[in-house]
């Protein structure tokens, strides 16, 4: 009989012992080949965190960057860009306001008395120096202070035919004693916005007219009226107080007809085109402009197809070059049958 006084070995030992002398699983099985696979997914998530990690720094860099180069581009186009100035314009002149429009004050010099000439004066002085209040010192009869009410009523309007560059004016009001008048500009905004608002309006016109450069004047007349068409809704009443000036019908998306009519003159003005501001009905106020084409005068209303909005509408054109002149009533100055032409009638 044989004795065995040592320690039996644990199966699982064994079996333990064989992994570690040969690196195989009882099955045969190699343990490295999971890790391996194991280890390569990793690897694989690792990297691709790695790359997601890159793209997204790349992204915002590019986000950054491209902010950056979108903002200087559009501060050079909007407010640094050169632009060409009227040849006529006379920064020393008393008609001078700044360089978006020439002013020849034919209203002013046509329409008014000596007593108006004398408000309008004072009055375009205190907007190009963009004055909210100023005392005009006449003197003023108590019978005479209704008349003298419709005539800054009609200066006011003088100044609107001769002046569309005074972007910032949206309306005034005034008080008479017997000693004077005070009047008080209302403005659309602040004034350090105005600058800012003038380069812009500078520029916008400057890019538009080199557009249509080549074309004639019919052409020109035509791209007018369709650009607003296109960009300008016309509204009757905002409460935007730009709306009702050049800055609003250029930038807002949005304008009365006064606001139209004024970006047209300096629009018509930039291309060599003829034309007027008009002032007065259409069944409640309203402003136009009037062409000379072939020296005939021509009813040109933007705010019709600004109205319409749809060039294949048939009633999109009719506000180019007016049929039926019958509907509008002028305010300031008239026009005779005969001086209205009728080769270019839609």
């Amino acid at each position: 009989m044989k004795f065995s006084f040592g320690k039996k070995k644990n199966p699982t030992i064994v079996k333990n012992d064989e992994f570690i002398r040969t690196g195989k699983l009882e099955d045969g099985r190699n343990i490295l080949d999971g890790y391996d696979e194991f280890k390569k997914e990793l690897d694989r998530k690792e990297n691709a965190r790695k790359r997601s990690k890159l793209m997204a720094k790349v992204l915002s860099y590019v986000i950054v960057f491209g902010g950056i180069a979108f903002a200087i581009y559009f501060s050079y186009k909007e407010f640094l860009a050169p632009y060409t100035a009227d040849s006529r314009l006379d920064k020393s002149a008393k008609s001078y306001i700044n360089d978006i429009y020439y002013s020849d004050e034919y209203f002013y010099n046509t329409y008014l008395n000596d007593t108006e000439k004398k408000i309008y004066d004072e009055w375009v002085k205190s907007l190009k120096e963009k004055t909210q209040s100023i005392f005009i010192d006449m003197t003023i009869p108590d019978n005479q202070q209704s008349a003298y009410n419709n005539s800054i009523e009609k200066v006011y309007r003088v100044i609107r035919l001769d002046h569309p560059e005074i972007f910032y004016l949206s309306n005034y009001s005034s008080s008479i004693v017997q000693t004077g008048i005070t009047l008080t500009n209302v403005f659309t905004t602040e004034d350090y916005y105005l600058p800012i608002e003038e380069r812009r309006i500078l520029r916008k016109i400057d890019r538009m007219a080199k557009k249509w450069s080549n074309l004639t004047v019919i052409e020109k007349e035509k791209a007018v009226y369709e650009w607003f068409g296109k960009n300008v809704k016309h509204v009757e009443e905002t409460d935007i107080l730009s709306n009702h000036g050049v800055y609003g019908a250029l930038f807002n998306g949005e304008a009365t007809s006064e606001g139209i009519s004024y970006a047209t003159q300096i629009l018509f003005q930039k291309l060599g085109v003829p034309s007027r501001i008009a002032i007065g009905r259409l069944d409640s106020d309203h402003y136009w402009n009037i062409v000379t084409l072939n020296e005939k005068y021509y009813y040109f209303d933007a705010s019709v197809a600004s109205e319409v909005q749809d060039l294949t509408s048939p009633s999109f054109y009719k506000g180019l070059n007016i049929t039926d002149r019958s509907k509008y009533s002028l305010f300031v100055y008239t026009i005779n049958d005969d001086e209205l032409g009728n080769q270019f009638l839609n």
